[in-house]
């Protein structure tokens, strides 16, 4: 009886083992749909993206993990836009991400053509929700909304889905200690005196307009709802070429139909500027 017991102990330990060993699998093949070594570089595959990266530049696992990470943002996007997601699967295929080891090339998405270049991936920082919702929400990049919502969103997007190990980012994507830093630096008065306008000084300056746009397009889904702030991105559209660096709100050279905001929300963009910077 003691031997039967045993035996059926070891077959139970042995059905959980596959059992598990399984769950793991149908996890990994749930986003990772082909691995391959393909002359200079490795190649893998999910359901909505191609990911091209430079041999030895990171190892087997951290490739497992951007690719995973990129296949669920890239669903996270979907749900999230909905009817607004501009990138078409099943007529222009899938994404595709070139990841190399350049530490000089700064993280950029060209809507027209579908491709995302991701840097800093060896760091596990890189912004690869925000460079993702930029193909998503413009898909031909030649028409693009004010500057505050065309970088607003993909960084808010990118601070609400982006997955980031804590003792690796700390609080460098926590989207509201963040703009209270900016919000709180002297440094930084100019940019938000011509704020929602775009006006910055080098990097540094460039980087605090981006988090302030951020969580000026927070508190808007927050008030009026996320439909509205959809709506809102995909009607203040102009075309690339006109848009300056401090930008005209009534300029001429906005899309033919193009509503104000205060026709949106009821509001105009100095009272709600206003209201935000009162939240604060």
């Amino acid at each position: 009886m003691n031997h039967q017991k045993k035996f059926l102990v070891i077959l139970f330990l042995l059905l959980v083992s596959v059992s598990l060993f399984s769950n793991v699998v149908v996890a990994e093949n749930k986003y990772i749909l082909n691995y391959q070594t393909k002359e200079d570089n490795i190649v893998v595959t999910t359901k909505h993206a191609e990911l091209y990266i430079k041999k030895g530049y990171i190892n087997e696992e951290e490739t497992y993990t951007i690719a995973k990470k990129i296949e669920k943002g890239i669903r996270d996007l979907k749900i999230y836009l909905g009817e607004y997601n501009k990138y078409n699967f099943k007529k222009i295929g899938k994404i595709e991400y070139y990841i190399e080891d350049h530490h000089t090339i700064k993280s950029n998405a060209i809507p027209s053509n579908g491709r995302v270049h991701l840097s800093h991936v060896h760091l596990k920082k890189s912004p690869y929700i925000h460079e993702t919702a930029h193909i998503l929400l413009d898909k031909n990049g030649e028409e693009i909304p004010d500057v505050w919502l065309k970088e607003g969103l993909p960084t808010y997007l990118n601070a609400k889905f982006a997955q980031y190990e804590p003792k690796i980012i700390g609080d460098n994507n926590n989207l509201d200690k963040r703009t209270q830093q900016y919000y709180q630096n002297k440094e930084f008065e100019e940019v938000l005196e011509y704020f929602p306008k775009p006006f910055y000084k080098g990097v540094n300056e460039q980087r605090g307009y981006y988090w302030l746009s951020a969580s000026f397009v927070k508190y808007i889904e927050n008030n009026y709802g996320k439909d509205k702030l959809l709506e809102l991105y995909n009607a203040r559209r102009k075309k690339v070429a006109t848009i300056d660096v401090l930008e005209d709100n009534s300029s001429k050279n906005e899309k033919e139909g193009t509503k104000r905001i205060d026709e949106f929300l009821g509001t105009s963009v100095e009272k709600l500027k206003e209201q935000w910077l009162t939240s604060l």
